[in-house]
């Protein structure tokens, strides 16, 4: 009786349970035949991924990253060395997304561009390519300790072409 009164508690529980949520991201509708969700971030580690934002999508990522941890207490096991990154993306269009961030390792602020050049597609393109494109200022350094220093030499710039296949 014991067991019964558990199964018959326990029953409607199975009836309102969630599907997993990742595996409807894995279909794609099927009239476009487009590959999706071939990465589920726009970053993979510290590098971009091909996924971009929507459009008129807002998104606001804050990396971390931890120093070294050989000093021990010292550095608060790299928690005092750590640097930490906030980036605001914007979805323009379905294939094209701006963003700026600003990063406490060396003060820098940076704008980057990542556009879909190509979209994987069952019976077309073989792989989805997405170009990136950044320029990024370094604020740290000062004048005082490098007085030849230009405007010029606090610039940094990024060229990527990103190339991905989804199997299925």
């Amino acid at each position: 009786m014991k067991y019964l009164i558990i199964l018959l508690l326990s029953f409607p529980l199975s009836l309102f349970s969630q599907d997993d949520l990742l595996d409807e991201i894995d279909q794609a509708s099927p009239e476009d035949n487009y590959a999706t969700a071939t990465f589920k971030g726009l970053k993979i580690v510290n590098f971009e991924s091909t996924k971009l934002t929507a459009k008129k999508e807002f998104t606001f990522v804050v990396a971390h990253r931890f120093g070294s941890l050989e000093n021990g207490l010292d550095t608060f096991f790299g928690l005092d060395d750590a640097v930490t990154r906030l980036n605001f993306i914007y979805g323009l269009s379905e294939g094209i997304n701006i963003s700026v961030s600003r990063s406490s390792f060396q003060k820098i602020y940076e704008a980057a561009i990542k556009y879909r050049l190509v979209k994987q597609k069952e019976g077309g393109a073989l792989f989805t390519i997405v170009g990136y494109n950044s320029i990024l200022v370094n604020t740290a350094y000062q004048k005082a300790n490098l007085p030849k220093l230009k405007f010029k030499n606090r610039l940094g710039y990024t060229a990527q072409v990103l190339i991905a296949e989804k199997n299925k």
